[in-house]
């Protein structure tokens, strides 16, 4: 990890512990209820939101992440929600996993993005290692913020890149230098 890598990640902190959640969530909502990707899908991969992340409209596919080996794979939730690594509800032993090629897309938190399509995250390398397994086809959406947008950001040879951001009210498609 970087030094520079580390001060983007104070910096954006600070950022987002200034942002309204509930604005960020309805605006999250309403990109994602305006895009066919997202009403077409059968299968979305999510998270369970941090205090610092918006949460998730409500889709009849959606499936979170579950602690599996060194990473995680996306399983259904359901009643049986238990705590996780860092105490993050995941789904029980008993949710149905999905296989990476059944998702449609994916859907990544991250501390900032940038205009290319490149990720900040927390620091552990568990979405750049999940998101690697992911099909070609699978789209990848950074949920970013206006205010959590930099030009560029690092990155190495592991990260992941987004295929599409939401930013405020829109998702749009991003090109991306760095490794799909």
């Amino acid at each position: 990890m970087t030094a520079s890598k580390l001060e983007l990640r104070q910096k954006y902190r600070k950022r987002r512990a200034a942002i309204d959640m509930q604005v960020w969530a309805d605006e999250l909502a309403a990109a994602l209820l305006a895009w066919d990707a997202w009403r077409e899908a059968t299968w979305v991969g999510g998270y369970v939101p941090l205090r610092d992340e918006p949460p998730l409209p409500d889709h009849s596919g959606l499936a979170v992440p579950r602690a599996q080996g060194g990473g995680f794979a996306y399983a259904l939730p359901h009643d049986g929600m238990v705590a996780g690594t860092w105490r993050v509800p995941q789904p029980d032993e008993s949710a149905r996993t999905l296989r990476w090629d059944e998702l449609d897309l994916v859907l990544v938190p991250g501390l900032a993005f940038d205009r290319r399509g490149g990720r900040l995250g927390r620091g552990g390398g568990v979405y750049d290692r999940a998101l690697a397994q992911l099909p070609a086809r699978v789209h990848r959406v950074g949920v970013a913020h206006p205010n959590l947008i930099d030009e560029t950001l690092p990155t190495e040879p592991h990260d992941v890149a987004m295929t599409h951001l939401i930013i405020g009210h829109e998702v749009v498609s991003v090109r991306s230098s760095a490794r799909p």
